[in-house]
């Protein structure tokens, strides 16, 4: 396997990875297709890894091997968001809608 190619496996990995796990992170309906497209190249290195016989190319599906396992990782997951609570509870006057009660 040349460098060009392990170079594309490894963007690959990295792409999805980001979109877990960076500061642009996915909470839609992407966010569970990425981790099964993670899960199924994962599944793949494995299949193909006893076979390999190249020491080069051994390490380098080790270490996709390894990318992937850490990009599925809950550890490795964003946070929530923190809460923008307010510092005290809201009074009458600081509501938008005024009070249009007959007093």
């Amino acid at each position: 396997m040349d460098a060009f190619r392990r170079n594309l496996q490894r963007g690959y990995i990295v792409l999805p990875s980001e979109k877990l796990n960076g500061r642009g992170a996915v909470t839609d309906d992407a966010r569970p297709l990425i981790r099964g497209e993670l899960r199924g190249i994962g599944a793949q290195i494995a299949q193909v890894l006893p076979r390999v016989n190249d020491r080069e190319t051994k390490l380098h599906l080790e270490d996709l091997r390894d990318q992937t396992a850490k990009a599925l990782d809950p550890k490795f997951q964003p946070s929530a968001p923190a809460a923008n609570l307010p510092a005290r509870f809201p009074s009458a006057e600081d509501t938008c809608w005024p009070d249009y009660a007959i007093r």
